[in-house]
């Protein structure tokens, strides 16, 4: 596909560092008066350690760990992408189910919603790192994979319904960074775990980092007011 008569910035004229540092600087000073958004603020923090290790860890996990079975000769390139068809049909319908089963009109039940999404997702982190054959891995790491991905929807009405709308951008594109900032920060420590200790090791650390998230659920949960913006 060409592109004609297209003119790049210059490079002494463009802002991108700036005006990433102005998104930060602006969400910044939006959250440092408000605890319980500070608190969503981390748990996305949180989410972006736990992420950035799980995704590049769980593929050799299951290569070095476990004999892929015999089947119509598929090769384990075939059987990936199996696990993961498999795991996006169950997180579509899980996401379907949360939004039904969610009163997203309602703070408390979306912190709710999302407390018993991490709790699962960290158990299905431990029994992925623990499995001891093929289909146990298997099983659990869709199960993982479903809940990872429900905590998105969930996340993004939570912040949603947390802001006025006039800050509404800034904090979601803050929340962003910190996710990225997470995942610079923890994701190379645990391939460290991985790479010392064991790659097992290195999920099993990645499904610890989720834990402190629960802790700010609860603090969530007790100072949330339904039905209002908490700036």
């Amino acid at each position: 596909m060409s592109e004609n008569n297209f003119k790049p910035t210059p490079v002494e004229k463009r802002e991108n560092w700036r005006a990433m540092k102005k998104t930060f600087l602006d969400g910044l000073n939006i959250i440092k008066t408000d605890k319980a958004l500070l608190s969503i603020v981390l748990i996305v923090m949180i989410f972006g350690m736990f992420s950035e290790g799980f995704d590049r860890l769980w593929t050799p996990f299951l290569i070095d760990n476990f004999t892929f079975p015999v089947l119509w000769n598929l090769k384990p390139v075939t059987w990936f992408g199996i696990i993961s068809l498999f795991a996006t049909l169950m997180a579509t319908l899980m996401i379907e189910f949360v939004d039904r089963k969610t009163d997203m009109a309602d703070q408390k039940s979306v912190i709710k919603a999302l407390f018993l999404v991490k709790l699962s997702l960290i158990l299905m982190v431990f029994a992925f790192g623990m499995s001891g054959n093929f289909v146990c891995a298997f099983f659990a790491y869709c199960f993982a994979f479903m809940f990872k991905e429900s905590f998105g929807p969930l996340s993004g009405t939570l912040i949603n319904r947390s802001l006025k709308p006039e800050v509404r951008a800034t904090v979601f594109s803050f929340s962003s960074q910190m996710d990225s900032l997470g995942q610079i920060m923890v994701g190379p420590l645990l391939g460290l775990i991985a790479i010392v200790i064991s790659i097992k090791a290195g999920i099993l650390a990645a499904g610890l980092v989720l834990v402190p998230s629960l802790f700010f659920y609860i603090y969530l949960s007790k100072t949330h007011s339904p039905h209002k913006a908490i700036i």
